[in-house]
């Protein structure tokens, strides 16, 4: 749900945009992108970012043979009175970074916005475009059409910097190879991609990230520090069949306690390099003192960067995460998140990402609680000055 224009929209990653009633909730009308930008087709994420002078920012797919991810800016107020009174009249593409296939674009849930960047995770669970095109012969859902893309284009062999017993690879989601700094190993993994584009230019940047395989929904929380960005996400190392995984057809025939123990959400913050001028073979380019994240750069290569997240282990609760909203996009220390899906108590959990530790908060039993949101008190002074619901 998002608040425009003083208009309440629910949306997700398909292409209608339902405006609702504030009262009750009920779809007023159906919207189409398509009204506002000719010709474009595909789904939406179903967070976009509203900017701190209103401007929404929206991602959207191009499922047309450009095969591309678009971020779209719409203004506050149309530009012109003389202009359509319709709720995204002045809606325009402002970044297009293409697919790396041919055939399938990324399952996009939520997108990371910082002051001059976007963020795009391109995973490896995509929508499969033929299949879309087919859907009204074969009566088929976007629900058969999504499919998990590891194949062997999409396997690389990288080089990851050692690291000590204390940093993440002491929790067991992501091979180390010893404490020496100059060791290094080659493993054969599964990637995912995280492009960056600038917002000024609208094209994404030279360098390509690759992050170690899982599946995310949600971006936390994304910003800008000594020429590197931030990305702070809810995390599953072993996620890529996740969405089909919550259908009330594999619920029924498993226990939840099945489920929440084979997709365990961690918080994840992964640091991407801005500038690469002078890295070395095996230097871990990320220069932030207070994560234990890594990026390297790919054997043979001085464009691509191998990246590994710093993980918060534990069975807190790291899902619908929320932030203190003026904080979007800028460097902030506090997130709550739900224990939805989780196998522990059901528990909404405060995160404090200087101190690393976690306050939870549980709820009764037979209780499972939603997403938290942030509100601010009236003149606070302090980012997490304010009541949590």
């Amino acid at each position: 749900m998002v608040e425009f224009r003083d208009q309440l929209f629910a949306l997700t990653e398909t292409p209608v945009i339902n405006e609702v009633t504030h009262d009750s909730l009920r779809v007023k009308r159906k919207i189409l992108m398509s009204e506002y930008i000719a010709g474009y087709p595909g789904g939406s994420s179903a967070h976009p970012h509203i900017l701190e002078d209103g401007t929404m920012i929206l991602f959207r797919m191009d499922m047309r043979y450009t095969r591309s991810y678009n971020f779209i800016s719409i203004p506050p107020q149309p530009a012109s009175p003389d202009l359509s009174p319709g709720p995204f009249t002045g809606a325009k593409i402002v970044a297009t970074a293409p697919s790396r296939w041919k055939l399938n674009l990324s399952y996009t849930h939520s997108f990371g916005l910082t002051d001059n960047y976007f963020v795009h995770l391109e995973q490896p669970l995509t929508y499969n475009l033929p299949r879309m095109v087919a859907m009204a012969v074969t009566g088929s859902t976007v629900a058969d059409c999504l499919t998990s893309y590891p194949g062997q284009s999409n396997k690389r062999t990288i080089s990851i910097i050692s690291c000590s017993s204390e940093s993440l690879a002491s929790l067991a989601l992501f091979p180390c190879a010893s404490r020496k700094k100059e060791l290094f190993q080659s493993i054969e993994v599964k990637m995912e991609d995280i492009l960056v584009i600038e917002r000024s230019s609208g094209k994404r940047t030279a360098i390509t990230y690759k992050a170690p395989n899982g599946f995310v929904f949600h971006f936390i929380n994304c910003y800008e520090e000594s020429d590197q960005i931030v990305c702070d996400t809810s995390f599953y190392p072993n996620g890529s069949d996740f969405i089909k995984s919550t259908y009330l057809e594999h619920l029924a025939q498993r226990p939840m306690e099945h489920f929440s123990a084979n997709y365990k959400v961690h918080f994840a913050r992964f640091v991407l390099p801005l500038q690469l001028k002078g890295a070395g073979e095996g230097e871990n380019l990320v220069k932030l003192p207070y994560t234990t994240a890594t990026a390297v750069l790919a054997k043979g290569s001085q464009t691509t960067v191998c990246i590994t997240p710093e993980i918060f282990e534990g069975n807190h609760g790291a899902e619908l995460p929320r932030i203190n909203y003026a904080y979007n996009g800028k460097k902030y220390r506090y997130f709550y998140g739900s224990s939805a899906f989780a196998q522990s108590k059901s528990q909404l959990s405060k995160y404090d990402l200087t101190k690393k530790r976690v306050l939870t908060f549980e709820v009764e039993d037979n209780i499972t609680p939603g997403e938290p949101v942030f509100l601010a008190r009236p003149g606070a002074k302090q980012e997490d000055d304010g009541k949590r619901h």
